[in-house]
């Protein structure tokens, strides 16, 4: 997923959350080595990670994709996107 949000316009927004649990720290090594930011958050209440990831980074405008969605075309997150601009 990560190799097709590079083609995205909006590339330089991305940020992946995840949360602090163990398992997860491998998503946040791959994040990483793919420089992109991570951010780090509740398991059980998503909607709070959203909501500090978002205001960590100074993000208006929030495209969830989830790891069940791995081929999501880039022209369709920049429809997403510029929908809402």
């Amino acid at each position: 997923m990560l190799e097709r949000l590079k083609f995205s316009k909006f590339q330089e927004n991305v940020v992946v959350l995840t949360t602090q649990e163990n398992i997860d720290d491998k998503t946040e090594e791959i994040a990483k080595k793919n420089g992109v930011s991570v951010f780090r958050g509740s398991t059980n209440d998503l909607i709070q990670r959203y909501l500090k990831a978002a205001k960590r980074h100074n993000i208006d405008i929030i495209v969830r994709l989830t790891g069940d969605c791995p081929l999501i075309d880039s022209k369709i997150i920049d429809s997403m996107v510029n929908f809402f601009i």
